[in-house]
């Protein structure tokens, strides 16, 4: 099923479901992205399930760190460190934020 935004309006869906997205448009397209828990779950899986996703994200982060460190290094004539250059959620909004001609916004 394809779906098509429209300016303006509102779209939410459920994206634990195999799913993809493109944008050809000329225009920047920014994107809200939460997370919702089921409602069925107690406050203490919430926070079992909490901890686990903040582990993985810094788990994350700290490998994107040392890609972009071992690149540097490489880059500098330093024996690369072995590392790949990742694929997850900050390698991909390190990539990103160089994409946009007007990247003020970026945090």
């Amino acid at each position: 099923e394809t779906h098509e935004l429209v300016e303006g309006k509102a779209f939410a869906f459920d994206d634990s479901f195999e799913h993809e997205a493109w944008h050809h448009g000329d225009a920047t397209r920014i994107v809200l992205v939460f997370d919702l828990w089921h409602p069925d779950l107690s406050d203490r899986e919430v926070q079992f399930f909490s901890f686990l996703q903040r582990s993985r994200m810094r788990a994350e982060m700290a490998a994107e760190r040392a890609s972009r460190v071992a690149a540097a290094d490489a880059a500098d004539g330093g024996k690369p460190a072995g590392l790949s250059d990742g694929d997850n959620f900050f390698k991909l909004l390190q990539d990103a934020k160089d994409l946009l001609p007007d990247n003020d916004w970026w945090v």
